[in-house]
């Protein structure tokens, strides 16, 4: 099971910096179950190089192992100099072997977060997981859901259409105080809570980034969410 430690990165050190304080981000994260699957399909990692929130995607029973390999794969591919772009289409080939290996139809939403040593954050996704930027006032949202017809996901990790389905990117500047936020989630999540719950439970956390995580996945569980759920809330640490 993934890690559920807060974790931060430190803004590399450059020449002529001096004594300028560097910029960390500290990293939550609350899960639960829905009741849709036997078990819980959703997958993540943090580390301190940013950030990688799976939701397995058809398949029925294999969704879990799906999304257990996208967030594998991202996750190994944030330590290196790939974009995001490029991080999420070799997971992407990834999966599409794995369902060719299982003789199984499905794969894995996903989104990344790359943390840059100037404390901006490189996001990118495919499917319906979201990426937002809160305050005590208001809710951006960073990613569209990416949905063909009849409210179908037109794309997701290993369907193996890189062309026809570029990745989302972003680009979202450093946090400028303890007064905001990053929270990415799945569908199970997003669909159930509103923009101004996310500002109401940001508001109710005092900037503690696990009791967001844990109100955002509770909440969606009261609002009745019947899809796994799961949150991630970025906060700056330093």
């Amino acid at each position: 099971m993934s890690s559920k430690q807060p974790a931060s990165r430190s803004r590399r050190a450059q020449p002529g910096d001096g004594e300028r304080t560097k910029l960390a981000y500290a990293c939550a994260a609350a899960s639960a179950k829905g009741i849709v699957c036997r078990q819980n399909q959703d997958r993540y990692r943090i580390s301190e190089l940013g950030i990688v929130l799976c939701d397995g995607a058809g398949g029925a029973e294999a969704g879990e192992v799906f999304a257990e390999a996208s967030c594998w794969r991202c996750d190994a591919l944030l330590g290196t100099d790939l974009a995001a772009e490029a991080i999420i289409a070799d997971a992407n080939r990834t999966v599409a072997l794995l369902g060719d290996a299982l003789d199984a139809v499905g794969g894995s939403a996903v989104c990344i977060a790359k943390f840059n040593d100037d404390g901006s954050v490189d996001i990118g996704s495919r499917g319906d997981v979201l990426a937002f930027r809160v305050n005590d006032r208001a809710t951006s949202l960073i990613n569209t859901p990416d949905y063909a017809a009849h409210d179908a996901l037109a794309s997701y990790l290993g369907d193996g259409n890189e062309r026809r389905h570029p990745t989302q990117i972003r680009c979202s500047l450093p946090l400028e105080s303890a007064g905001e936020c990053l929270v990415f989630l799945t569908d199970g999540a997003w669909r159930s809570v509103s923009r101004a719950d996310l500002v109401a439970l940001w508001r109710s956390s005092a900037g503690d980034g696990q009791a967001m995580a844990e109100g955002i996945v509770g909440l969606a569980g009261r609002h009745g969410s019947l899809d796994d759920r799961t949150a991630i809330v970025c906060t700056r640490a330093a």
